[in-house]
């Protein structure tokens, strides 16, 4: 169970790092939500992110072993993270340089 979630995340992880332009490989998942902040990701690919990424380090971390459904949502969040994120339409930086 472990490493099934461990390599979902490094797939999602892999994908937002490639049509966001970020290097998410490798990050824990505050720097992937905050390097998609940066890259002005929309909300709902943060917001899906986070909570993703949440569910595979309490798999990963805390040794938590979720049940069929609890599995079957982390599956069906990874999807809507990969459909949100096609593609991820960065905003130009604001004038002036400020986010």
């Amino acid at each position: 169970m472990k490493e099934f979630h461990v390599e979902l995340a490094e797939i999602v992880k892999r994908y937002l790092g490639e049509v966001a332009g970020i290097d998410a490989v490798d990050r824990t998942s505050w720097e992937v939500l905050q390097d998609l902040q940066t890259a002005r990701a929309p909300a709902p690919v943060r917001t899906e992110t986070g909570a993703f990424l949440g569910a595979c380090d309490l798999v990963k971390f805390a040794k938590h072993l979720p049940d069929r459904a609890g599995s079957g949502q982390t599956v069906a969040r990874a999807r809507r993270i990969l459909e949100l994120a096609r593609p991820i339409r960065v905003a130009p930086p604001a004038a002036g340089g400020a986010p």
